[in-house]
């Protein structure tokens, strides 16, 4: 007979199911007073598995697998429902842990678990909140090498201090001197610890990505009703003219926006202005140096400066075309000194205003009158139907890389009606639900990781469904009106 072979915890294989059944049978047939007994009983039985091996028990793995039998129903201990996730303490706040501890070290030698204790100490994390283990597993869960903070630390006697670099940027208030330069590498300690830098570096990793999704580059495809709008404003670019594109935040403005300023730089002079809450003075000067022409002096010389440069380009042959941004922002004097400041302008220009839908009601206002009656071209940009919203989410997903089913049908349709039509929401929705799936460590996004994003305060926030309420401004109570 072969010898038994008793199975202890230190030198465990993999059991089957069936064995596992078979020894806890045995307990309803042993002899005891209590389960202790049983157990100690069915230890000392010995049971062949399917290869016909003979092998025992100790008697708290029996207490083990009868426990996990009696209350789930299964021999082994089940999953639990958060594996995976970070449950108190999420990795953007780890970051901003580590980079406030850092510049602490400087001059020191340290490891991961010194970081943890500096961040214990420093109060910035708890333990209750995470453990030193769970501390370095987050740490190096996410496979990122796009971010080394790297310190390199002098050998003792050598009067150098060490020197902190991120990216081969210094941290802290140390300097890379000469002498630095000179040393050779087998004299510093080099540490390398890799975390999360950023929201896209982590999406990037966990998908295996090499462009960020969900965001809006210079070369990015203009969709259907864009293209229209953009081919009519190269028209007027060429003619001359004063075009009005409105819309509501979030529609696709600053897409267009892009499109027109990367569109054709050699020929195109773009000057844009974003910071268009100004008075004349001010704006007047962001226009010079949006120009590159020189701002000092009074208004008058600014004007005179931007008048001649602006004949010089057209001689070259330049087609001038200022966009400001926020037009809705406008002072109304300051607009009507920028269109007597284009009167002067060579005729082949065009002002292209971007704005909301107030700036139609202002231009409509009879002292404003002038202006509204030089407008060349004027267009709204309107929500999008959900058709055009699914084709935008499917077009990014195709840009990066990733499947169309990344996003279920259930998800892209609660996307969808939460963004009311706008390409803004849509895109910060998918950008926190992609991120809610990196969490989950999943790599399909359903109804759960967007509701985590809807959670959020300011998506459950809408003006329309709640109550109006009296607007209170001392400390008495309001009374309603008998």
């Amino acid at each position: 007979m072969p010898p038994v072979t008793q199975l202890r915890q230190s030198h465990m294989k993999r059991v089957t199911n069936y064995l596992k059944m078979r020894v806890l049978g045995a307990l309803e047939s042993a002899t005891g007073d209590s389960n202790i007994a049983r157990y100690h009983a069915v230890s000392q039985i010995t049971f062949l598995d399917e290869d016909g091996h003979p092998c025992q028990f100790t008697w708290r793995t029996i207490q083990t697998w009868w426990y996990y039998y009696r209350k789930h129903g299964i021999t082994e201990a089940p999953d639990r429902a958060d594996k995976g996730t970070t449950r108190k303490t999420t990795p953007e706040q780890l970051l901003e842990a580590i980079e406030q501890v850092l510049p602490g070290f400087h001059g020191k030698k340290y490891n991961i678990a010194e970081v943890y204790r500096a961040c214990i100490q420093k109060g910035l994390l708890q333990r209750s909140q995470i453990a030193p283990n769970t501390f370095r597993r987050i740490v190096n869960r996410f496979d990122l090498r796009n971010t080394t903070i790297t310190i390199r630390h002098n050998r003792p006697g050598l009067g150098f201090p060490p020197v902190v670099y991120q990216d081969g940027q210094r941290l802290g208030e140390a300097t890379k001197t000469r002498h630095d330069r000179q040393r050779p590498a087998s004299q510093y300690r080099v540490l390398k610890i890799q975390i999360p830098q950023s929201l896209f570096q982590m999406i990037r990793s966990y998908f295996g990505l090499s462009q960020n999704p969900f965001v809006i580059e210079e070369n990015q495809t203009l969709l259907d009703h864009q293209q229209r709008h953009f081919d009519i404003l190269k028209v007027h670019s060429q003619q001359g003219g004063l075009c009005v594109i409105l819309g509501e935040p979030g529609t696709g403005k600053t897409v267009l926006k892009n499109a027109l300023i990367h569109h054709n730089p050699k020929q195109w002079i773009t000057p844009v202005i974003n910071r268009s809450l100004h008075t004349w003075h001010n704006l007047l000067r962001l226009l010079c140096r949006a120009m590159e022409v020189e701002s000092n002096g009074s208004d008058h010389k600014c004007e005179a400066r931007l008048i001649l440069e602006a004949r010089n380009l057209n001689a070259r042959g330049k087609n001038i075309i200022p966009i400001i941004d926020d037009a809705h922002l406008l002072p109304p004097e300051a607009l009507r000194k920028l269109r007597l400041l284009l009167e002067d302008f060579p005729k082949n220009h065009n002002l292209i205003l971007f704005g909301q839908p107030q700036l139609n009601t202002t231009l409509q206002l009879r002292h404003h009158a002038d202006i509204k009656n030089r407008i060349t071209y004027s267009a709204r940009i309107d929500t999008l139907a959900p058709s055009n919203l699914i084709a935008f989410i499917h077009s990014q997903l195709d840009r990066v890389g990733l499947p169309h089913n990344t996003f279920t049908e259930n998800a892209t349709a609660l996307v969808i009606r939460a963004s009311e039509g706008t390409l803004r929401a849509v895109k910060n929705l998918c950008l926190g639900a992609l991120l809610e799936a990196v969490r989950d460590r999943t790599k399909t996004v359903d109804l759960k990781q967007v509701n985590a994003v809807l959670m959020q305060p300011h998506w459950r926030h809408n003006s329309r469904d709640e109550p109006e309420e009296p607007l209170v401004t001392s400390n008495q109570k309001y009374r309603q009106p008998i």
